[in-house]
């Protein structure tokens, strides 16, 4: 299986075209390595978020993981693993949807229905393509696209309802769901920040790792060894001025009688 990687965001050049306004136009990225997968976010303005705390880096996520483009869209996704029904579309009479015209390709397009009630249609590298209408203004889509039960979708020049092609799903043997995502839903991919070597047997597998101490208890420590600095300090003063004064004692009782003339 070869490596693919979809640009996903609002732009009409995105790999996957996803038209809502919460959607930056280059949103974010997903990259297939043989069975993984790995997105990234683009420094969207609302954020890609797994499991509901926001990818700051890249993180391997699956079919079934919950991810959303900011807080509550949910991430169509764009391959058939995490599909629960596939409708193919296409000029070849093994299609699901049969165009039988000269302008539709053999295997022209595919409806993919998510698990999470997500629609794609994708353009399977057919020669006249599938257009849709963003913002009033019908546009060929590059590879695929987010689409609502009451849209409609060009199949070269051939529209077709979007509600249409779900019924055709719903007499389908559904597909079995994508395995749920590990514990925790994302597993990170980038590499632990090095450190230094100075202290870094304080962090190997063989030394407790060193508790830095909180800010409340930072301040605690603070005042009591100022407490008994200062009780150092005034027993060291005391000191001082015992031992002065037992020197002065000793230095006047050595010092020769004073002899007085008449």
């Amino acid at each position: 299986m070869s490596d693919q990687t979809w640009v996903i965001g609002s732009s009409q050049t995105c790999d996957l075209l996803i038209d809502q306004p919460t959607v930056s136009a280059y949103h974010c990225v997903l990259l297939r390595k043989d069975d993984n997968y790995f997105l990234s976010d683009c420094g969207s303005t609302n954020g890609t978020f797994c499991d509901s705390r926001p990818i700051e880096q890249k993180l391997q996520v699956y079919p079934g993981s919950h991810v959303t483009l900011g807080h509550s869209l949910r991430l169509p996704w764009p391959t058939i693993a995490g599909a629960r029904q596939i409708v193919t579309i296409g000029r070849d009479p093994s299609n699901d949807l049969v165009l039988d015209h000269r302008n539709v390709s053999s295997s022209h397009a595919r409806l993919i229905l998510g698990f999470a009630k997500t629609y794609v249609l994708e353009d399977l590298d057919s020669r006249n393509g599938v257009s849709v209408i963003v913002r009033g203004v019908r546009c060929r889509i590059r590879r695929a696209v987010a689409v609502e039960p009451v849209q409609t979708v060009y199949i070269a020049d051939h529209a077709v309802e979007v509600g249409k092609l779900l019924e055709i799903a719903l007499a389908k043997t559904p597909r079995p769901a994508p395995s749920p995502a590990p514990r925790g839903g994302t597993v990170t991919t980038q590499p632990v920040t090095t450190i230094p070597s100075t202290v870094g047997a304080f962090f190997s597998e063989t030394q407790p790792t060193t508790v830095v101490p909180s800010s409340g208890e930072r301040t605690t420590q603070y005042v009591l060894w100022f407490f008994l600095g200062f009780l150092a300090s005034v027993a060291l003063y005391l000191l001082v001025g015992l031992l002065g004064a037992e020197l002065k004692q000793k230095s006047w009782d050595r010092s020769p009688p004073v002899e007085w003339f008449d």
